[in-house]
């Protein structure tokens, strides 16, 4: 029993590095979502800027880390919480599963 204890408690440094380190990483990358290989035309930059604004591209790196309203949002889906995202889908596949005879 304490070994599973002790296993379970390690586990929560490790993840807290995992995720450190992949937020990092994704952010260093060089490019970005609204990026492209050719040259943006004057009349877009703006909306870029604007983009980059709303998505929190602008922001110092250590900050957004701690943000919590950063994982908060979807990104692909404007004005709706990743949480209401997961648990409707949730409920899709749990209507799906029971269609099917799941469990």
């Amino acid at each position: 029993m304490r070994f599973v204890v002790r296993r379970l408690l390690a586990m929560i440094p490790t993840l807290w590095v995992v995720a450190t380190i992949t937020f990092f990483m994704i952010r260093l990358a060089p490019g970005g979502p609204f990026q492209s290989e050719r040259e943006i035309p004057a009349e877009a930059k703006a909306a870029l800027e604007q983009a980059q604004a709303v998505f929190g591209r602008d922001l110092p790196l250590v900050p957004l880390f701690f943000d919590k309203a950063t994982y908060a949002h979807s990104q692909r889906v404007a004005n709706v919480k990743v949480d209401a995202l997961f648990f409707t889908r949730l409920e899709e596949i749990e209507l799906v599963a029971e269609e099917a005879g799941g469990p």
